[in-house]
């Protein structure tokens, strides 16, 4: 069997979304195009973007851009992309962004007083009203990302159910802030001690001469809520000097090798996605450093493995084992790859 396609996988999830939010404007009585010539839009600042959805209807005209992120909040940078491209096609348009996950208010203040209007999946609900159709399909998207995603956590599920129900839902309860974001994975005090001393000590495999650190995401906890998104990256941004070219680190290390060298369990399924959500998101390739036994200051083995690789929760060892590396050595960047 082959390996997933960690890009395919997304990309479907994201096909979907926007299938939904193109069924909605066709249920309000708009013509939709999609994946069409006129949905690739040439800006002033930026190349070619391409637009998911154009709606019209009489002399109302729309582009409407589709965000199925799971755990990420929008960014200013996303919504700074999508504006360049609706000021491109002119006076006469205005922009519709959805997602179904959250704005940080930085973004929301950015789009403020400009012809954009910023859905969550509050809204969604709300144009779900005296919409069976929409409302069937809402449904079967609410239940697919929350038992996928949340885990249980059924309360926007149960609110779409309601509404099915024909009793009056409390929209504002839906309404997600920042302070209701998925927190970081919560450690134990001494697995969190290890988490950060193994970080630190991969982070001195990096020769200053060819690498620079420029973002390290354990010195953002406690920042302020402009930075709450920033709380889920991996833990190094790195840039490889001679080149520019920037890619990220993901550091887990392990008290003992699993019994037989059978499969590493190397993270969950939540935190998985993100990781794929934010090498997607940021366009830069992603890889994890997993050091086992001796000490977080000096693991007895060391692996070294591209997302692509690692794209299950657990890692089997005819993949982790080709990637073994002597632990005291400096990391070096060959080919776009971490050695």
């Amino acid at each position: 069997m082959g390996k997933p396609d960690l890009r395919e996988r997304n990309s479907e999830k994201g096909r979907r979304f926007e299938e939904l939010v193109e069924s909605l404007f066709r249920s309000m009585g708009y013509t939709t195009k999609r994946n069409t010539d006129e949905n690739y839009i040439q800006t002033r600042d930026f190349d070619r973007v391409q637009i998911d959805i154009i709606a019209e209807k009489g002399n109302e005209r729309i582009l409407v851009e589709c965000k199925n992120y799971s755990l990420y909040p929008i960014s200013q940078k996303d919504i700074h992309y999508f504006y360049s491209a609706l000021n491109s096609k002119g006076s006469g348009w205005k922009g519709v962004y959805v997602t179904w996950n959250t704005y940080l208010d930085s973004v929301r203040k950015y789009a403020r007083g400009k012809p954009i209007e910023l859905w969550d999946r509050t809204t969604l609900l709300e144009h779900a009203r005296g919409n069976p159709g929409f409302l069937k399909s809402l449904i079967l998207m609410a239940a697919d990302r929350l038992a996928e995603l949340h885990r249980g956590d059924s309360t926007f599920l149960d609110q779409v159910l309601t509404l099915a129900a024909g009793r009056d839902p409390r929209l504002e309860s839906l309404s997600q802030t920042e302070e209701d974001l998925p927190a970081p994975e919560k450690f134990s005090k001494e697995g969190w001690r290890k988490a950060v001393e193994f970080e630190s000590y991969c982070r001195g495999l990096f020769s200053r001469k060819y690498f620079e650190i420029i973002m390290y995401a354990k010195d953002l906890k406690g920042a302020g809520a402009e930075n709450l998104d920033r709380l889920y990256y991996p833990d190094y941004i790195v840039e490889y000097k001679p080149t520019k070219e920037r890619f990220a680190v993901e550091c887990k290390y392990r008290s003992k090798m699993p019994e037989g060298e059978s499969d590493i369990k190397w993270t969950n399924e939540r935190r998985l996605e993100q990781y794929i959500e934010f090498s997607e998101k940021e366009d830069i390739p992603l890889f994890v450093v997993i050091g086992v036994g001796g000490t977080p200051s000096s693991p007895e083995r060391m692996f070294c493995l591209p997302l692509e690789d690692a794209y299950s929760t657990t890692i089997a060892p005819c993949v982790y084992l080709g990637r073994e590396r002597e632990p005291t050595k400096m990391f070096f960047w060959k080919n776009g790859s971490l050695e």
